[in-house]
């Protein structure tokens, strides 16, 4: 197509979608960017707040902790819900359905906050989320811009909390479940390119924390990847504990990401063109 004349027409059909058009004079690309909303899976490695760090300098218990993205505290056990410094929700990206509650297990009173997400530090320095915190069948979400026909795949990092239990959970976009591939296997004998709307990671570290809990995922990790067509210009993505050994452990999820993997067609001034694949 000829880029020079439909610039102006692009913008209108993109703010239409909710999108915007950005761009610098003399470029031979232009940028589609989401208003408002990101159009990208936020703070997807969970290490915008790394537990140890200056954000969160002590999670509770050494290890773990919970953000309440609402008002930007972390636990820190007593119970205690200390500020975290500096904290922007948009930078955390992460929210959940966890109601208000106290399960009292273990001695974590007060931890059941609405909205919470949960953190790990494993031995290895890494922060990644455990999506069962303290309440049963508990899932973490974001809301994200997407274009309406293009394809995006969603990947993610998966792991149970030990070799007692295999953890399974689900992806949920825009409301459906989505098949994922495991693409990358751990060697615990899961198999390579299996698909399922539900995903089950075979793991073989040993429980030392409460009977079933660890802190060392080293090589346990296994990656799944799905695909999934937008229908709208805003979509939920969740991510769901199905099965987990208890109600406060279960289903470890770390370096989650979504890109449009396939180019959206479009019309314009009478001609048609892409928006190639950019990611």
């Amino acid at each position: 197509m000829n880029i020079s004349r439909p610039l102006a027409g692009m913008a209108a059909i993109l703010c239409a979608a909710g999108l915007a058009l950005t761009g610098t004079a003399g470029a031979n690309a232009t940028e589609v960017r989401a208003i408002d909303m990101p159009d990208h899976i936020v703070n997807g490695d969970f290490e915008a707040y790394p537990l140890g760090g200056t954000a969160l300098p002590d999670p509770s218990d050494g290890n773990w902790t919970s953000v309440d993205p609402v008002n930007g505290e972390y636990y820190a056990n007593g119970p205690i819900w200390r500020p975290i410094s500096g904290f922007d929700p948009a930078v955390f990206g992460w929210t959940s359905n966890q109601e208000d509650g106290d399960n009292g297990a273990f001695g974590h009173d007060g931890e059941q906050r609405a909205h919470a997400v949960e953190l790990q530090l494993d031995l290895n320095g890494n922060t990644y989320a455990e999506i069962t915190a303290a309440q049963e069948g508990t899932a973490i979400r974001q809301t994200i811009r997407t274009i309406p026909g293009a394809v995006y795949t969603i990947r993610l990092d998966h792991t149970s909390v030990s070799r007692k239990h295999v953890d399974a959970m689900s992806v949920i976009v825009g409301g459906e479940k989505v098949p994922m591939t495991r693409i990358g296997v751990n060697g615990n004998g899961d198999k390579l390119g299996e698909t399922s709307e539900i995903i089950r990671t075979t793991a073989s570290n040993e429980p030392e924390i409460q009977n079933d809990g660890s802190v060392n995922h080293e090589g346990q990790w296994e990656t799944y990847e799905g695909t999934w067509v937008a229908e709208s210009t805003e979509t939920v993505f969740t991510f769901e504990a199905v099965e987990s050994p208890s109600p406060i452990h279960g289903n470890l999820v770390d370096n989650i990401s979504f890109e449009i993997s396939w180019p959206l067609t479009y019309d314009l001034n009478g001609g048609s063109g892409t928006v190639p694949n950019r990611r």
